[in-house]
């Protein structure tokens, strides 16, 4: 996130408080109200699930199964990861004291090339719904 982004998503804070502080109660949304392409895609990375793996220098300490908020990590055996369950957020890897961890398959460049593709298409300005 950039600057504006900061701004944008402080903003966006500021006014549910506001709204949630003058409210009696909180109406739930009408089905529609809210923007958005529908029926959402599911996610797909052009195959199979994939996940971070650790390589041969993984020391099994385990930071990476403390770090992973997806629990993807097995905490009984670090080297293992539930490629169903992990979200790509690459926490455990920048927890790794020996850079075991990484994204290596080849489905991970497909989503790469994707999101390089969408930011090239332009800056895309949040849309707050209230």
């Amino acid at each position: 996130p950039d600057a504006e982004d900061l701004k944008t998503a402080r903003a966006f804070g500021e006014a549910v408080a506001k709204k949630l502080q003058s409210a009696a109660a909180i109406p739930a949304l009408a089905p529609g109200t809210i923007p958005g392409g529908r029926p959402y895609r599911p996610f797909s990375a052009g195959g199979a699930p994939f996940g971070a793996s650790a390589d041969e220098s993984c020391t099994g300490c385990g930071l990476c199964a403390k770090a992973c908020p997806a629990h993807a990590i097995s905490p009984a055996d670090a080297r293992k990861t539930d490629p169903s369950l992990c979200i790509h957020c690459r926490a455990c890897a920048k927890v790794c004291p020996v850079g075991a961890i990484d994204l290596r398959e080849p489905a991970l460049w497909k989503m790469v090339e994707g999101l390089v593709a969408a930011n090239k298409a332009g800056r895309k300005e949040a849309l707050l719904v209230l």
